[in-house]
């Protein structure tokens, strides 16, 4: 538990400098990507969706590694999808239960 904690408090920290290397620097992609991956590990999905989103923006169409930007965007789109179906399947549930409730 100490270790979650510890590195919950890490992950904020890390956004919290990218947030300031943003601010110095907008067009700087690695303080972007940093931003991305400490909300990927925090499953803050829809934060880092936005934030990929505005490195996209703002990134030099000439920049190196748009690939490793292009792998988040699939982490970030897989995690979102999956919580749709998760949610979607709850939500089957709940309707078959009720559907069963009111045949009584």
């Amino acid at each position: 538990m100490k270790n979650t904690f510890k590195k919950h408090n890490d992950l904020i920290q890390s956004i919290k400098l990218c947030n300031q290397s943003i601010k110095d620097e907008p067009n700087n992609p690695e303080a972007y990507y940093g931003k991305i991956n400490a909300l990927i590990e925090l499953k803050k999905y829809k934060l880092a969706q936005y934030a990929y989103k505005l490195a996209m923006k703002r990134m030099d169409k000439n920049y190196s590694g748009q690939q490793k930007f292009l792998d988040l965007h699939f982490i970030i789109q897989s995690a979102l999808d999956a919580k749709k179906d998760l949610y979607a399947l709850a939500a089957q549930k709940v309707l078959k239960q009720n559907k069963a409730k009111n045949s009584k």
